[in-house]
């Protein structure tokens, strides 16, 4: 399809994983790579799920996302120790 899609939102990236899309890299970048990018794999389910998240459309089970949510901190926060 297109470019990957990048970002730095942690709930976009949660809500992502509870829909079975795993960030194909995680990247620490910026000033003394403080700052954790998640590049997800450009194709039209993610691409649509990412504008439903937007929008405010989208939904998943609250316990899943909370799940997924602790679980990208756990991955940023070791991104940033490396």
């Amino acid at each position: 399809m297109g470019a990957a899609i990048k970002t730095t939102d942690l709930y976009l990236t949660a809500f992502l994983m509870t829909q079975d899309i795993a960030p194909a890299q995680v990247v620490a970048e910026g000033q003394n790579r403080r700052k954790v990018t998640f590049v997800f794999a450009s194709n039209e389910k993610t691409a649509d799920l990412a504008k439903a998240f937007a929008s405010g459309e989208a939904t998943a089970k609250v316990s899943v996302f909370a799940r997924q949510l602790e679980f990208v901190r756990d991955v940023m926060f070791s991104k940033l120790r490396e």
